[in-house]
């Protein structure tokens, strides 16, 4: 016995889910010290894909509140190891496709 399930989708929601599938592995996060003071970070989000970055909403696993921006800087308080997320958005083909990404930072 052979059962199919069918869960119709519209030709746009295919389109949309098709234009996003492998945005995840084309984002990475990137970060730089500064050479002043080691517990100053700079984040940015390096993007091979075809779309462009729209927006990126920033979470430093220090408890501080997110920041937006395609560039940011965070000062943390005390040293230690650190989730850092960020929630991305990227333009392709006319639709928004959101990507998260993480990386742990250790900060001295």
């Amino acid at each position: 016995m052979v059962i199919f399930i069918s869960d119709s989708c519209t030709e746009e929601q295919i389109d949309s889910i098709t234009n996003c599938w492998g945005q995840s592995s084309k984002v990475e996060i990137q970060y730089s010290l500064d050479p002043l003071n080691a517990k100053k970070i700079t984040y940015s989000v390096k993007y091979e894909g075809s779309g462009s970055l729209s927006s990126i909403k920033w979470t430093f696993g220090d408890g501080k509140p997110t920041v937006e921006g395609l560039r940011v800087t965070h000062t943390y308080e005390t040293a230690g190891t650190y989730e850092v997320q960020a929630d991305i958005t990227v333009r392709k083909d006319q639709e928004n496709c959101n990507v998260i990404e993480k990386k742990n930072v250790q900060v001295n």
